[in-house]
């Protein structure tokens, strides 16, 4: 939705880096560089600073910065809310769990989940417990839980 010289202006800045915004948003190299140009002479501003192959914000690139943080998180608001009302998720759901529990009572659940949301990656980390991977678990759930993060919320959907 937002204009891609945008998303790519905020990774650049984000990471000061244009190797990494092309890793990011893979793309090239060279293809960041180019739209970052081409944003600045559309703006008429210079937004970096290029000093020994080093990049710095100017003011006006830490103002477009700032403002663009908020943009891409009400896109993402925006576009996870319409997913929503479509039913329809996209994304990677992380989960870790147990040997035992990734092996013989997540697969039947994760298979369900599936059925009702196909755009969803699963990445099923199988762990060997540990007292301290215990005490973590325990801290942060009081029951086993789904959590999907559309980055900065949390909704949390009970698995049994």
């Amino acid at each position: 939705m937002l204009d891609h010289k945008l998303t790519i202006f905020y990774h650049t800045a984000k990471h000061l880096n244009t190797t990494k915004a092309a890793e990011i948003l893979r793309l090239s190299q060279p293809a960041i560089s180019k739209s970052i140009k081409e944003l600045e002479k559309g703006l008429g501003i210079t937004l970096f600073d290029r000093e020994k192959g080093r990049l710095m914000l100017t003011p006006a690139g830490k103002y477009l910065l700032e403002q663009s943080e908020e943009l891409i998180e009400r896109e993402r608001i925006i576009t996870f809310n319409l997913q929503h009302m479509k039913k329809e998720f996209s994304g990677t759901l992380h989960i870790g769990a147990s040997t035992t529990l990734s092996q013989y009572i997540l697969p039947e659940y994760l298979a369900r989940f599936r059925e009702t949301h196909p755009y969803i990656e699963i990445n099923l980390i199988s762990v060997t417990p540990t007292r301290s991977s215990r005490n973590y678990w325990i801290k942060t759930s009081n029951s086993p839980s789904l959590k999907v993060y559309p980055r900065k919320r949390t909704f949390t959907t009970s698995l049994f």
